[in-house]
């Protein structure tokens, strides 16, 4: 099972081994070698997989991520890599993979880069007036008080 949820922490404990690594994910993987050793204290991690097993080429690419950064400091580079790996995922939807490995991490940085520089250049008219048609009989009378929005928190004077 995976401790990732369970906060264990192991301050003493200078080794973990993960059985069948090429099945997790390689934030939890890096969740995992974190969970041992200290700056004083020499950790190490054994990923383990049997020979039997027909790793992915995502898999493979987990684990050869794990190996290559594993310098102190190396979680912004590993997170990046992950991104290339599974794909940025969609920028206005819920999708957690994306397709960027089709066209490559810096390319697609680089045309949402000038996607939105391109937005923001655009000029976007806000709504500050509203009409509604609503009737109300006597007994229904109602009103919102002054303080709920005023006026000029919405650029009204």
């Amino acid at each position: 099972t995976s401790i990732i949820e369970s906060g264990i922490d192991m301050p003493n404990v200078n080794s973990i081994i993960i059985q069948d690594a090429y099945m997790f994910g390689l934030s939890q993987l890096y969740q995992m070698r974190g969970r041992v050793g200290r700056s004083y204290e020499a950790a190490y991690t054994y990923l383990m997989y049997s020979a039997r097993d027909t790793l992915t080429e995502n898999a493979k690419q987990r684990l050869n991520a794990m190996r290559e950064l594993s310098t102190l400091g190396s979680g912004f580079e590993l997170a990046n890599r992950d991104m290339e790996i599974r794909g940025v995922g969609n920028v206005l939807g819920t999708d957690q993979s994306g397709d960027v490995g089709n066209i490559g991490f810096d390319l697609y940085m680089n045309m949402l880069s000038d996607a939105l520089d391109n937005v923001r250049d655009t000029f976007v008219q806000s709504v500050v007036q509203c009409h509604f048609d609503i009737e109300l009989s006597p007994k229904e009378q109602g009103s919102v008080p002054s303080g709920y929005m005023p006026l000029d928190s919405i650029g009204h004077q």
